[in-house]
């Protein structure tokens, strides 16, 4: 009998437990499958702005995620560059509150977040609910100091790892290899088509996704369509060998009222122009291997079937634009084209073919894993959850619709904890003064790997540092792609039922000490200026500008942590 008593008492110790891990949730903790693309827009489409952008060159993935899955379509990330933006996702925290603007790596520090972290999304998946983590592809810009120059290697939380060391080489030899056993070592792979990056993400993704137990945590982060943007030997001869970057109403054209680094820029010539199409060209036809890794993903998932508890979620580190408002290329710009990104949630309990309105962001991902996984929110991350929209109650299901009855301005809906946000935070500190160079461009020469050209970058023929701004405006001689000088901003992304707009303020010293201290204000109204080409900051009374001050001001300055939640909205 006491025998009895003590298994009993056992029993109920054993449920207490789950119950503080797994929360309310029911059943064996989900997997989750999270594919990050580089680079990628959701704006340029073959002839203007879509809400497709390269989203087009992916028909598999927007079957099986988009009409199979849910989007969302108001997804923005907080920083649109690399590693930033990669950091702000795998924290669920702000540019802000990640080291900003003392980190080493593009100003935030991703060593003390990714990559010796107690708080990234891997090492509290793995810590608080025993997922096994996979990490294969690019996670950061710095990962090959991490991954493959320090010995051992800095892995915190992956239980495997597979990534190049030179991401920025599609035909990278040299990769960083994590097993299961907790061995790890450096791989030299010889050179040849079957290097191919992408390639080599997708199989070895999935490989681990064929043999892992559940739980599981699955990160793949092909570096597609980044620059270069090599496309596989394979595709040398594409359906886009006749594509043209989309000559948008915003393409090569003046513009006064904005930021100095794009309001010197001279108009774009002949010779940018074809490398701009030869540029959207690489890019679309690169993410036809992506496009194979999310068939394979989702096939893989179905043969084994876990599909019933599996969330597969994919998105992009930021957008691009392709010579609007005299910008060659890149991103860093307060913008749509580079602000917005695509956001596709396939998994059980998410309707097919549904639409999200809300604003979501990269900073709510983690928080939605950790969420899911029944693993509590740290008070120091930022994002909020998105769970109550793949699984809509009466409360909010007004939000998750077929995508075909609502406007891209649907109001936000009402979650379970109050208002859902109705505004998101942009944020950006230049990484330095550069130019359409920048941007290496693949060209086929008749080989498997092709050749590679830089854009021209003066239609003067200047040097870089004849380029350089030294105060102000300069002289109009350089296409800039980012400046110290007048590319330092934070802004406020708004959609709700009166507004659809962007607030931004610039400050190179990225202080914002006070309004007076304020180089350059932009403001643009979405709905009527799509393509943000009229500054209507000075319609704003003294009084309403003072307040956007502040509310932004306020916003860009939350936090949480030290046992108070983030009061970020």
């Amino acid at each position: 009998r006491l025998e009895s008593v003590l298994s009993m008492w056992s029993f109920l110790l054993l449920l207490c437990l789950g119950a503080l891990v797994h929360g309310n949730n029911k059943g064996p903790s989900p997997n989750f499958i999270v594919i990050l693309t580089d680079d990628q827009d959701t704006k340029l489409g073959r002839h203007g702005y879509t809400n497709e952008g390269s989203m087009a060159a992916m028909p598999r993935t927007r079957s099986l995620l988009q009409d199979g899955g849910m989007r969302f379509h108001n997804f923005f990330v907080n920083t649109p560059i690399c590693c930033p933006s990669r950091t702000e996702l795998v924290t669920g925290r702000y540019y802000h509150n990640i080291g900003a603007p003392h980190g080493s790596c593009m100003h935030i520090d991703a060593e003390k977040n990714v990559f010796n972290a107690s708080g990234s999304v891997f090492r509290l998946l793995q810590d608080h609910a025993q997922y096994k983590t996979g990490v294969f592809g690019k996670l950061t810009n710095d990962q090959g100091r991490y991954f493959c120059k320090e010995k051992p290697g800095r892995s915190a939380g992956m239980t495997v790892v597979g990534a190049p060391c030179n991401f920025n080489n599609y035909y990278a030899t040299r990769w960083f290899v994590k097993h299961d056993d907790g061995k790890q070592g450096i791989v030299d792979l010889p050179y040849q088509p079957s290097t191919y990056q992408t390639a080599q993400i997708g199989n070895r993704s999935i490989d681990w996704l064929k043999r892992v137990e559940p739980p599981f945590m699955l990160y793949i982060g092909p570096h597609a369509p980044h620059y270069p943007a090599t496309p596989a030997p394979w595709y040398n001869n594409t359906p886009f060998d006749s594509l043209h970057a989309p000559r948008t109403v915003n393409y090569n054209v003046p513009s006064p009222d904005k930021h100095n680094m794009i309001k010197q820029s001279p108009p774009l010539d002949h010779a940018v122009d074809t490398h701009i199409d030869q540029h959207m060209r690489d890019r679309w036809t690169s993410l036809l291997s992506v496009d194979e890794i999310v068939n394979e993903v989702v096939k893989t998932v179905e043969q084994r079937g876990i599909q019933d508890n599996t969330y597969i979620f994919y998105t992009s580190d930021h957008g691009y634009h392709l010579g609007q408002w005299r910008v060659a290329c890149s991103k860093e710009q307060i913008y749509e084209t580079d602000i917005r990104v695509p956001m596709f949630v396939r998994g059980p309990g998410v309707a097919a073919n549904s639409s999200v309105y809300s604003i979501g962001g990269n900073v709510d991902i983690t928080p939605t894993l950790l969420d899911l996984a029944g693993v509590q929110k740290p008070d120091f991350m930022d994002g909020k959850s998105l769970r109550q929209f793949l699984h809509p109650t009466t409360t909010n299901q007004k939000e998750t619709t077929n995508s075909q009855t609502h406007s891209q301005q649907h109001v936000a809906s009402e979650s379970t904890n109050g208002k859902w946000r109705d505004r998101f935070l942009v944020e950006y500190l230049s990484v330095g003064s550069y130019y359409s160079d920048h941007c290496d461009i693949w060209y086929p020469d008749g080989t498997w790997h092709g050749k590679y050209e830089k854009a021209p970058f003066s239609p003067h023929k200047r040097r870089h540092r004849e380029c350089q701004e030294k105060q102000g405006l300069g002289k109009g001689d350089c296409w800039f792609v980012d400046s110290t000088q007048s590319n330092s901003w934070r802004g406020l992304r708004v959609i709700n039922a009166t507004h659809n707009v962007m607030f931004a303020e610039y400050d190179h010293t990225w202080k914002f000490a006070n309004i007076s201290s304020i180089q350059h204000f932009e403001m643009y109204n979405i709905t009527s200026d799509e393509y943000q080409q009229h500054n209507i900051v000075n319609q704003l009374t003294k009084g309403e500008l003072l307040t956007w001050h502040a509310e932004l001001a306020a916003y860009a300055s939350c936090k949480g942590g030290h046992g108070a939640p983030s009061n970020c909205l």
